[in-house]
């Protein structure tokens, strides 16, 4: 009797469905759930809507880059108005300074451009 009775045992415990598919219970939702109820991982990723707009992370990144945009124009004009001043053209060597600077300055307010495009695109 001890032999049929390990076959039984062994044979309830597979008819009972332990474990496998015959264990997975609906919700209710149409959602599969686990024995314990809770909602399946891949689930809970179909049944989460994509955010609308871009990311938080993206317009933190467009403000600084509008910000940086707003300070390398303010950088230019200050210039604009220092190279305005006769003396920063008197010489050769004056001449090529200012007009290194004046060029720093514009490629800084066109860098600062294509980075805020790059972001809003």
């Amino acid at each position: 009797t001890g032999a049929s009775g390990g076959a039984n045992g062994a044979g309830g415990s597979a008819a009972r469905g332990v474990g496998g598919a015959a264990s997975v219970l609906a919700t209710g939702n149409g959602q599969a759930a686990t024995p314990g109820g809770a909602v399946k991982p891949e689930e809970i990723a179909k049944s989460k809507p994509k955010p609308k707009g871009p990311s938080k992370n993206r317009l933190t990144a467009q403000q600084q880059a509008e910000r940086a945009v707003e300070d390398a124009e303010a950088a230019m004009r200050v210039l604009e108005d220092e190279l305005a001043d006769p003396a920063a053209w008197a010489t050769q060597y004056e001449s090529a300074k200012s007009e290194a600077r004046h060029t720093a300055a514009r490629r800084a307010v066109e860098e600062a451009y294509t980075r805020l495009e790059a972001l809003v695109e």
